[in-house]
């Protein structure tokens, strides 16, 4: 986009020309300037996609940790589930 076909484009559409340079054009189309500017919570700025990956390790730590015990306690469960077993047989 430069600024002589964007002049010839408002001309077109409003009768006019919009009188930009080249830098408030480049600044308008640059994804990284758009995306940084996009801070909401849940946006995509480098700041906030940051914050967000951050809750979610913390989460699937929290995760991992639960399913940790409830492993831990199927294991237990089959252990003494088999020496129940090996009682009544008489192993």
């Amino acid at each position: 986009m430069t600024p002589a076909l964007l002049d010839e484009a408002a001309m077109a559409y409003h009768g006019q020309p919009a009188g930009l340079d080249v830098e408030p054009i480049r600044q308008a189309l640059d994804p990284g300037r758009f995306i940084a500017a996009r801070t909401l919570r849940g946006g995509p700025a480098p700041a906030e996609s940051l914050r967000q990956a951050d809750l979610y390790a913390s989460g699937l730590a929290a995760d991992e940790a639960v399913a940790s015990g409830i492993h831990a306690r199927l294991d237990e469960s089959a252990r003494r589930l088999e020496a129940a077993i090996d009682a009544i047989i008489g192993r």
